[in-house]
């Protein structure tokens, strides 16, 4: 071949190898770690719906509005962190009591989750959440999103750990528990 001709065959190999959009470390890794973006208020998410349960997309985060259950629960967990092999757990509405009355955070996440993950999960409760009281359950739904949590009457539904969202949206001081507390 001359030179002429063989220079654009190199050069269309290289390009054809190049979009062949092979498995490349920064790409998993971006698609691995979705970027962190505000947690808005809740009057100012207009794409809130009332308790509607969807499923965000692979790597993200939905806010919806939550509305806990009639039952007055009393009772306070004996612990933050549940792993899924406890004896037992807060009941539902011992959990929404907390989310009403005491300003917790309440945190599900899916029992099916690595171990690597809930590990990370143990400490983030007692390290990262600073303004409220974590209370981490996991759940047994074969259908669990990966993790949900809970403030007062909104919901953060996430698809996949966004630790950094997760952490502000345990943090937010925006919204309170409702007046009166324990009376």
């Amino acid at each position: 071949m001359t030179r002429s001709r063989t220079l654009p065959l190199v050069v269309a190999a290289v390009l054809a190898l190049a979009g062949c959009g092979g498995d490349n470390d920064t790409a998993s890794s971006k698609a691995a770690t979705p970027e962190a973006t505000e947690t808005p208020t809740p009057t100012a998410t207009p794409t809130a719906v009332v308790d509607a349960k969807p499923t965000p997309k692979p790597g993200k985060c939905d806010e919806v509005k939550y509305t806990p259950g009639d039952e007055e629960g009393t009772v306070h967990p004996e612990s933050n962190f549940y792993a899924p092999d406890a004896e037992k757990f807060p009941a539902k509405a011992d959990l929404d009591h907390l989310l009403l009355i005491d300003n917790a955070v309440v945190v599900t996440y899916a029992a099916s989750t690595k171990k690597k993950t809930r590990d990370r999960l143990y400490d983030w409760t007692y390290a990262d959440v600073e303004k409220r009281t974590p209370i981490v359950v996991p759940d047994s739904d074969p259908d669990a999103l990966p993790v949900r949590a809970r403030i007062a009457t909104v919901e953060l539904r996430c698809n996949g750990f966004d630790w950094e969202r997760l952490t502000k949206f345990a943090n937010r001081t925006d919204i309170a528990p409702l007046p009166g507390g324990h009376g």
